[in-house]
């Protein structure tokens, strides 16, 4: 029981991002993937 426990133990801070910066920069990645789309539909928009 206790090496499942440790293992799990292992594996959260493993999903632990290093830092706040890492998070922030995931979290702009993705919106800037967003913005992207988005601008392209509407460019799409006004070319069609």
């Amino acid at each position: 029981m206790t090496t499942s426990k440790q293992n799990l133990a292992t594996i959260g801070t493993l999903n632990q991002p290093a830092s706040r910066a890492d998070v922030f920069s995931d979290a702009a990645r993705q919106v800037i993937k967003i913005e992207i789309a988005a601008l392209q539909k509407m460019s799409d928009r006004i070319d069609g």
